[in-house]
């Protein structure tokens, strides 16, 4: 009877790390989207600022 519970203790606890490491990848990919964002506006921003100076010329 010791062993089925034993068992279900290693079961539960693969799960919590499936759990956790699914949490970690998604902060991480979180992470990754916002630099992205933040990259895309301030090179929306460099490209703004040469075609204003092009215009001015």
């Amino acid at each position: 009877m010791v062993f089925p519970k034993f068992v279900a203790c290693l079961v539960t606890e693969m799960q919590q790390k499936k759990m956790i490491e699914k949490e970690g990848l998604k902060s991480c990919h979180e992470a990754r989207v916002e630099e992205g964002k933040q990259d895309y506006l301030i090179d929306k921003q460099k490209k703004q600022k040469t075609s204003v100076d092009k215009k001015k010329k």
